[in-house]
């Protein structure tokens, strides 16, 4: 085992342990199951005795990602080494999305406004917008990622500087319908990004109904709690023409391959392995997936598709 990830627990388990002493945050419950988690992960051994007797008894509604409590530095270093997973041909964790995306696109012939939520390093845009070159796409065509996190704009900006013709990104702490119009009139870049840090609950109060032709969100769904599903439901269905819903679904078959794959990587190992634990069976999918178009995969994922 390397030093470098023996460290690199060490450090986690530190900051976890002096997060138990902030009386600000209020869910104790996540940080105690990460400290054991990330405990068990320094060994296969007791890693896998905790796969076995632990991890089927959490409670999902309490569980929290590493990267959703307040500690920046394993925010962004879990983002940059899921980047790193998403570029890959294989598992192509973000095929079936990018695909349908660049169909959306090439369908419609028009000037399109897409939106992404919880966008991330944005590698999905990146993919998106490559393919479009290659097919010498011509249509105008705006993406807006929405994203309270630093990190992720961080890591944006970066990972986009690998387009060719390099693209113009544009920051915006908050955007609305005036300066977005603003922005459509005096652009005239084939593709634009658009930065923002949203809050992601007030949308309705600073755009217009049918602003957006899609918006779309990948491995986000799962970090909200349930009232917070059910307004992101009515946000999206609000201001979207077209919904796409890009998650996992829980399935232990996946568990072991995950595990080999993000072993070196205890941040993205523990990202991976509680999204794992915190996403919703197939059935109950299915069940809240009426009126929509699903679909599943063999990597674990399923896209749900929907007309607002």
């Amino acid at each position: 085992m390397s030093s470098e990830r023996d460290q690199m627990i060490e450090e986690i388990l530190s900051d976890l342990k002096n997060l138990t002493r902030d009386p600000s945050l209020h869910n104790q419950y996540a940080v105690k199951e990460n400290i054991g988690f990330f405990s068990a992960a320094r060994s296969p051994l007791t890693y896998f005795f905790w796969m076995f007797k632990k991890a089927s008894k959490l409670d999902k509604e309490r569980l929290l990602e590493l990267s959703d409590l307040p500690l920046p530095r394993w925010d962004k270093e879990m983002h940059k080494r899921l980047i790193q997973i998403e570029k890959k041909n294989f598992p192509g964790l973000l095929k079936p999305l990018v695909r349908r995306i660049i169909d959306f696109i090439t369908e419609n012939d028009r000037d399109l406004i897409l939106s992404s939520l919880g966008c991330g390093g944005m590698e999905l845009e990146r993919q998106v917008i490559s393919e479009l070159i290659k097919k010498k796409h011509d249509r105008k065509t705006t993406f807006i990622g929405i994203d309270k996190s630093e990190a992720s704009h961080e890591l944006a900006k970066e990972n986009l500087k690998e387009l060719v013709p390099p693209l113009n990104i544009y920051e915006r702490k908050s955007l609305d319908q005036f300066s977005l119009s603003e922005f459509l009139n005096s652009v005239n870049s084939q593709y634009s990004i658009i930065l923002c840090k949203n809050d992601i609950f007030e949308l309705t109060s600073k755009f217009k109904p049918r602003t957006f032709d899609v918006i779309y969100h990948s491995l986000f769904r799962h970090h909200l709690d349930q009232e917070q599903k059910k307004e992101v439901g009515r946000v999206i269905a609000s201001l979207a023409r077209k919904q796409l819903e890009y998650d996992g679904y829980k399935t232990w078959s996946v568990i072991l391959p995950q595990t080999l794959t993000t072993w070196k990587s205890p941040v993205l190992l523990g990202a991976t392995i509680f999204s794992d634990l915190r996403y919703q069976e197939k059935k109950e999918v299915i069940v809240r997936s009426k009126g929509g178009h699903l679909s599943f995969y063999k990597i674990g994922t399923y896209l749900l598709e929907k007309d607002s």
